[in-house]
């Protein structure tokens, strides 16, 4: 019943596997580069310099 109504229409669009895996890469990289800078700084402080001043 779907594909008789979708054969209607004049244009078609070819859905593959790359348009949803490319945006995923993206946001997976845009996410890794916003929060890894934050989470390396935080990884190398040493927590005795901030205990000492509780």
């Amino acid at each position: 019943m779907a594909s008789e109504w979708l054969s209607n229409y004049a244009f078609r669009v070819d859905i593959n596997p790359w348009m949803f895996v490319i945006p995923l890469i993206v946001v997976v990289i845009v996410a890794a580069l916003s929060v890894l800078p934050e989470s390396i700084k935080v990884a190398l402080v040493k927590p005795v310099n901030y205990l000492r001043n509780e």
